[in-house]
């Protein structure tokens, strides 16, 4: 894995941290607060968007390094299952 290639990981990580603790900010938001009022909503779902999206990113890094190809990002868990990055549990 190149040293760019690092980096690259490194800053969606510190990215994907600062999205957690955003998270973890609006977790104490009850159903009422959702309802009444739609920027909450959006978010929460911006935070579990681009949380799922650094993910992939971070996956894709990985296993570019390993000289996996990726047709969709839908194949990406199995692909982390076949290279034993991951656990069947994760997948």
């Amino acid at each position: 894995m190149t040293a760019i290639v690092k980096e690259k990981i490194q800053t969606k990580i510190d990215n994907l941290t600062e999205i957690y603790q955003g998270l973890q900010k609006l977790q104490s938001l009850k159903v009422g607060d959702l309802q009444k009022k739609l920027e909450n909503v959006w978010a929460v779902s911006f935070g579990l968007v681009a949380g799922v999206e650094a993910m992939l990113d971070i996956s894709q890094y990985i296993l570019a390094s390993r000289n996996v190809k990726i047709e969709s990002q839908g194949s990406i868990p199995d692909e982390l299952l076949k290279a034993e990055i991951i656990t069947e549990s994760f997948r």
